[in-house]
């Protein structure tokens, strides 16, 4: 082979040697962490963190509620004892009991959608989290494949840098 020919194939040879190099580097990414399953993973942090704060509001609501319904019933017994005999405030008790009644029935409205809203987010959470265990285990099926393609590329590598080596001892010095 002429210095020309050698030169064009030491080229060759390092282009080869350079995309072996880049899929065994993406290769070993890959297997060190897997985009899906990496993607699978935050989509079941978000739908966590989700469920959470649905848990939160929940508790919240919960605490109000009770804390109104003790209210509604104090002021319930205040008005049903008898101790109030002025008929103008009678009226104004049961108003304001009535009232009340009503607030705590709007109260318990919101809390069980509060609650239909937290059942739709533990369902979003056990959807995530099996969509992650598939890809979790198709990742771990695919990985002997991907471990032996990634040998067959480092032996490549290592045919590809002798020849490249011995390739470029023949170039003359010149």
């Amino acid at each position: 082979m002429n210095p020309a020919q050698l030169l064009l194939r030491y080229q060759a040879l390092a282009d080869r040697e350079s995309r072996l190099r880049e899929s065994i580097e993406s290769t070993e990414q890959r297997l060190a962490s897997d985009p899906v399953v990496a993607e699978k993973e935050e989509a079941v942090a978000s739908a966590q963190q989700a469920r959470e704060a649905v848990a939160v509001r929940l508790r919240d609501s919960d605490r109000e509620r009770e804390a109104h319904r003790s209210r509604l019933r104090t002021r319930e017994r205040e008005l049903m004892s008898g101790r109030i005999r002025n008929p103008t405030e009678l009226m104004q008790m049961s108003n304001e009991v009535a009232h009340m009644k009503a607030a705590f029935a709007q109260e318990e409205d919101a809390e069980l959608a509060l609650m239909e809203e937290a059942e739709t987010a533990d369902q979003s959470l056990k959807a995530a989290q099996d969509e992650l265990d598939a890809a979790r285990r198709e990742a771990a099926a695919g990985e002997p494949a991907l471990r032996e393609e990634l040998e067959e590329w480092r032996a490549e590598l290592a045919d590809v840098e002798a020849e490249k080596s011995s390739v470029w001892d023949q170039v003359p010095a010149r």
